[in-house]
């Protein structure tokens, strides 16, 4: 069992989109796995760092909770 997430060993990920949005004709992002579960980071392209944060926040909940 994992005790710790591994920020190294994250798998990255990009998958087209079959119908553009806003010019991303991609979505980018990492699957981190922690104790619990795994958790997906994908937050949309040029957002603030903020709001990327708070997407971190929620990946590495949904693999420690």
């Amino acid at each position: 069992m994992k005790t710790w997430i591994d920020f190294d060993g994250a798998a990255v990920f990009a998958i087209p989109l079959t119908d553009p949005v806003g010019g991303v004709r991609a979505c980018e992002g990492v699957l981190i796995e922690g104790p619990q579960g795994w958790g997906e980071f994908s937050p949309p392209p040029g957002c603030a760092e903020r709001v990327a944060a708070r997407w971190l926040t929620a990946a590495i909940e949904a693999g420690t909770v």
